[in-house]
């Protein structure tokens, strides 16, 4: 109906040819009968999102933990972009992460693909420059992802794995392969507050200090770079992350040897010099009192509120032509439901802080939330024992009958280590970013 912002779209995106006539090879009733939403809402939901404007898309980690994640993304950040919501204030896309600081982590490189500030493998420049920083050459070739960890490990290339903060015994999928993968190894390392299913596989536990208990920065979803301070010092032996990688690297020698900060600050400033255009004016003394966003480049500079304001990185954006692969989970008489894995408020990730403390009295266990009108077909009452049992694995939970989920659909929590939830999540990944797929798994439900 030409209800996108033809001026927005015509002056920074390309791709609107190609994705019109995509878009004309399908109906509304077509794409209703997948998502099981009436056609008249879809047509109602998009006549309200251009009646208003630029608005804000906020996403979960549902969007992208999907065999079809990335292409998820993708036709999302299309609706954004068609109604001119990227580069002004007040709008535009927001993911919101898993954990608080997942943004900072992977602004210094944690990913496998980019180095420090999102900097290409492959940049003559970038690899000179930190050269002479770091006194070594990053490598050209990227890294793996997790799931490529264990492949590895299991065919005994990968050798090693220091595991900071996650419990992946616990909350990733394919159980039996990611302890299988833990066992083969010939060292394993875990920085812990707590023993967790992960630190029982260790050959060394490094115990770590907790947020409250340490000095660094968290950057938000905002790109906003924020001073944390240590209000307790740390109980024991723990110790602040930055201290324990530190001391590794100087025992071990080689370019380590050189890692003598004597504060958290100090590795900040190294960030500066390695990315430059994103951290060059970011220092600790400039983070008081609400931080700064990233681009920051230069001491003098202010932050950057809202990315995207000229132009895009690529110069326009481009709309994208995204179709539609069913998962590859199949429901079928031995598995007639599809089973979501995620989160609920009242815990943290995989409960390794939240059950050692009072929210364990509010939510004590892991609930599998399915239709009354199933329940009822079953013979499961509220309450009630449930044994879910996939082409992968199985779990016990305790079932809490609500209307909020679809008939035919179900939901589990991963908080406790007794449900084994992620034994039940099989090994799908979507092909891109390698992340499993959490929310499309096909089960059977019968009273345990």
């Amino acid at each position: 109906e030409k209800l996108y912002d033809q001026a927005y779209v015509g002056n920074r995106c390309e791709g609107l040819a190609d994705l019109t006539a995509f878009l004309s090879r399908h109906s509304l009733d077509e794409l209703s009968a997948i998502t099981r939403v009436p056609a008249t809402l879809i047509r109602r939901a998009a006549h309200v999102i251009a009646a208003r404007g630029p608005g804000l898309f906020v996403s979960g980690l549902g969007l992208s933990e999907q065999s079809q994640g990335v292409s998820g993304v993708m036709a999302y950040c299309n609706l954004g972009l068609l109604t001119g919501a990227l580069g002004k204030r007040g709008s535009g896309m927001l993911p919101l992460r898993g954990q608080n600081n997942v943004q900072g982590n992977a602004d210094m490189g944690s990913q496998p693909y980019a180095l420090t500030g999102y900097l290409k493998l492959d940049d003559a420049a970038v690899r000179t420059r930190l050269q002479k920083l770091w006194g070594a050459t990053p490598p050209l070739e990227p890294g793996k992802t997790i799931p490529e960890m264990y492949d590895a490990a299991v065919a005994g290339s990968l050798k090693s794995l220091w595991i900071q903060g996650e419990d992946v015994a616990q909350s990733d999928p394919c159980h039996d392969h990611v302890i299988a993968a833990l066992e083969k190894l010939d060292l394993l390392v875990v920085q812990e507050l707590f023993m967790t299913e992960t630190a029982r596989h260790a050959h060394v536990v490094f115990p770590a200090a907790a947020v409250l208990e340490q000095e660094g920065t968290f950057t938000n979803g905002e790109r906003r770079i924020q001073h944390v301070r240590p209000v307790v010092a740390p109980p024991g032996q723990a110790r602040p992350d930055w201290e324990v990688i530190r001391d590794v690297a100087i025992a071990m020698g080689g370019p380590g040897a050189g890692w003598k900060y004597d504060h958290p600050s100090q590795v900040m400033e190294e960030v500066a010099a390695a990315a430059p255009n994103l951290f060059g004016g970011i220092r600790y003394d400039r983070l008081t009192p609400d931080g700064l966003q990233w681009p920051c480049p230069s001491i003098d500079h202010p932050g950057t509120r809202t990315v995207h304001a000229d132009r895009f990185v690529r110069g326009k954006a481009m709309l994208t032509a995204v179709d539609f692969q069913p998962p590859p989970e199949k429901v079928d008489g031995a598995h007639p439901f599809v089973l979501i894995t995620g989160r609920i408020l009242d815990h943290y990730n995989v409960g390794t802080m939240t059950r050692r403390t009072p929210s364990s009295r509010i939510v004590e266990r892991d609930y599998l939330e399915l239709h009354p009108e199933d329940a009822g077909r079953m013979g499961i009452a509220d309450g009630a024992a449930v044994r879910v049992r996939s082409r992968w694995g199985q779990a016990v939970a305790h079932a809490r009958l609500t209307r909020r989920m679809l008939p035919g659909t179900s939901f589990l929590t991963f908080h406790f280590p007794e449900t084994r939830t992620n034994c039940v999540v099989g090994p799908h990944v979507d092909p891109t970013s390698k992340c499993p797929d959490y929310k499309v798994t096909a089960v059977d439900l019968a009273p345990a």
